[in-house]
């Protein structure tokens, strides 16, 4: 079965299922994925670098606990642990990149998680961010690494005037795509299931009694046209056969090849080795 070339389609949640099920390893990652999806593995990914400082590609247990205390979190290096070893599925003592983001659908280590932030607001003294959401308290560091770089950068006095205004400009972008993305609601990211529309069938309404007693043939032909010829085109009953004449035959032959390009054009846009 061919899919319409529509992204209403295509990225619905019988879409993604299908592909999921029958060609995970050919098909693009946005056909895949929701964008609520997408958008956690990119603000993981990122806050997982920041971590990692000496680029093993792997997280210690000490590059949390500085993490934390950086950002000014009372961390309990108890809570930490069990958050810690919930999160490191083969024992090895360090977190991958691939057990950092299989936190987010580990019951287990979100409840450890969750755990470990109520405590420290509990205990905090100043204020902060003390989001349960894993996630979200990713992004929001990442958002801190990123706006104290900028701030280091313009508080240079060294600096031009063009130079800083450039630097103010992407701080103030930066807090304004922080904030964009912490509106966004699961609704909105989240793939709909399709509803195929269905068409209904109109009938014409009956010619009044007046017209029908009337011999005038004008009068009958006026109130006909008065009709919405969307009901005309909208009833298949009144729709009329499509007359072959020498010129639309040429067209009519043309219609495999052009159900063949749209073919191709669907199947290069969701298939591909190279997953964008």
């Amino acid at each position: 079965m061919i899919l319409p070339p529509s992204d209403q389609i295509l990225h619905s949640v019988q879409s993604k299922s299908w592909f999921n099920s029958r060609c995970q390893s050919k098909v693009k990652l946005q056909y895949l994925k929701s964008q609520r999806e997408i958008m956690n593995d990119n603000v993981v990914t990122n806050t997982f670098r920041l971590i990692d400082r000496d680029q093993s590609k792997t997280l210690e247990i000490e590059e949390l606990y500085s993490m934390f205390l950086k950002n000014g979190y009372p961390i309990n290096i108890n809570l930490l642990r069990g958050f810690f070893e919930k999160a490191d599925k083969d024992n090895n003592k360090s977190i991958e990149l691939e057990e950092f983001k299989h936190v987010i659908y580990d019951e287990q280590a979100t409840q450890s998680f969750r755990e470990m932030m109520r405590k420290m607001r509990e205990q905090a003294k100043e204020s902060n961010y003390y989001s349960t959401d894993f996630v979200r308290l990713l992004r929001y560091l990442s958002y801190c690494q990123d706006r104290n770089a900028l701030q280091f950068q313009i508080n240079n006095h060294r600096l031009t005037v063009e130079k800083r205004s450039k630097l103010l400009s992407q701080l103030i972008q930066l807090n304004h795509q922080y904030n964009q993305d912490q509106q966004m609601s699961d609704e909105q990211l989240q793939p709909k299931p399709y509803k195929k529309q269905t068409n209904e069938r109109k009938t014409l309404p009956p010619i009044h009694q007046h017209y029908v007693s009337n011999s005038n043939t004008s009068s009958m032909i006026q109130s006909q046209l008065k009709l919405n010829l969307s009901d005309v085109h909208k009833n298949s009953a009144l729709s009329l056969p499509s007359y072959l004449s020498p010129q639309n035959t040429d067209r009519n032959i043309k219609q495999p090849a052009i159900k063949y390009q749209s073919y191709l054009r669907i199947n290069n846009k969701i298939f591909s080795n190279n997953k964008k």
